[in-house]
């Protein structure tokens, strides 16, 4: 079964580049241009993906970033912040709720490693 992953953000480029990068790793790319409000997009597509990469523009509030990652309980998420630090309330939240979080800055190899180790499943460990 092939996993679903999501881009949702305002850096169509960037995103279309990381979907390529993610070409044959069996996974199936959707890329959500989001104007504004990334997090409102991702809400209102109503797909459920294995893993989903938000794109950030700093006027999120925690809230928001709450509401989605509890609308998504199964759906790894990875914010992309546009500043480092995140705060320390967001940050909290992402990893709550299994999420990563990550900088603009940050090169697409790191981004499209730590996708695919979101989505990647767990081995099942014998015990014997």
């Amino acid at each position: 079964m092939r996993d679903e992953v999501v881009f949702v953000g305002s850096a169509f480029d960037r995103m279309l580049a990381l979907s390529v990068a993610l070409q044959g790793k069996n996974c199936d790319v959707t890329v959500i241009r989001a104007r504004k409000n990334a997090l409102g997009e991702a809400m209102a597509c109503g797909l459920h993906p294995t893993a989903m990469l938000v794109t950030l523009d700093g006027t999120e509030t925690v809230t928001e970033v709450r509401e989605l990652m509890s609308a998504l309980p199964e759906t790894r998420i990875l914010c992309v912040t546009p500043a480092r630090p995140p705060s320390a309330a967001l940050a909290r939240i992402v990893r709550a709720h299994g999420g990563a979080i990550l900088s603009a800055d940050d090169a697409d190899v790191v981004v499209v490693a730590t996708l695919i180790a979101m989505s990647a499943k767990p081995a099942l460990v014998d015990a014997r």
